[in-house]
Order: structure tokens, then sequence, then C-alpha cells
């Protein structure tokens, strides 16, 4: 995946991914807790936008509409940590590490709650990865989920 990385402060990023959700951000309470100072990652505007946009639409789809979804950013020592939590069912363990695999549709026999819906979470994870980054979730049944995604703060270093 080509990369067109400069530094880039997140919180226009977070705006614009906010508001590229139109109707859908409208279906839950969408909450950015904005960060204490000036929060830079090293990455690609445009293609962090759209993971963003990933996490947060999946955060809207899984989220009761009377609940909220909330993203939060901040720097993490070299790394900024983009944290997206939902109040939606929760995935179980077994799940976790499925739903980042392509087509990684996952679907709750009891409920009939699907956990992916294929490609975005794949497409993710690559993303993040393609950055130097790492995605993970966590997750409490009945409580919601948390995504998080760790971006380098700098340019590395030239070997």
């Amino acid at each position: 995946m080509p990369l067109h990385r400069t530094v880039c402060g997140l919180e226009p990023v977070i705006v614009k991914a906010i508001d590229s959700l139109g109707s859908l951000a409208r279906r839950a309470s969408v909450r950015f807790v904005r960060p204490e100072g000036v929060v830079e990652a090293y990455c690609d505007a445009d293609v962090t936008r759209r993971i963003i946009t990933n996490l947060l639409g999946n955060a809207i789809k899984f989220t009761p509409p009377e609940k909220e979804v909330r993203i939060e950013a901040a720097m993490a020592g070299d790394r900024v940590r983009l944290d997206v939590h939902d109040a939606g069912p929760g995935i179980p363990e077994e799940y976790k590490s499925k739903i980042f695999q392509k087509f990684g549709q996952v679907e709750s026999r009891k409920e009939g709650q699907k956990f992916s819906t294929g490609l975005g979470l794949t497409f993710c994870k690559l993303a993040v990865e393609a950055h130097g980054g790492e995605i993970e979730v966590s997750s409490v049944i009945g409580s919601g989920s948390t995504f998080t995604v760790y971006l380098p703060a700098t340019e590395p270093p030239a070997p």
C-alpha cells in the first residue's frame, strides 16, 4: 500500500472522518474526546481518515441508538493511540482474532449478531501495519468493544 506520510495533527483527521459518515453518524451519538495538547502522528492523513471512518462506522452499526460511540486520541510515548469505543454487544473471545481476517465475518449463533462485515477490519489492520503501527480489540460481552490503533508519532530514523 503506497503511503504519503507526513507529520500531521490528528484532530482535523478525526473531525473529517466523523463528517464523512453523514447520516450514519446521526444514528448514534458520536463524541470526540478532544485531546489535551496537540496529537500528531507520522501517517498518511487520507488513509488514516479511512481507518478511523471504518472503525467509527462499525461502532455506530453495533451501538444502540440511545448509547454513545466515543473516539479518543492521545500520545503514548513515541506513538499515538486512537481508541474507538462502542456500546454494542461485545465480541466473544474466540472471535477476536478472526474479525481482522479477510472475509472474517463472524456471527453469534445465539443472537444472529454479526461481528465483522468482511473486509473493513482487514483493511484497517493492513493499513495500520503499513504505517508501522498496531491494531487491537478489547471487548466485554454486553458492554461493548474498544478498537485501539497505535501509529508512530515521528518519522523513523533513516537506515
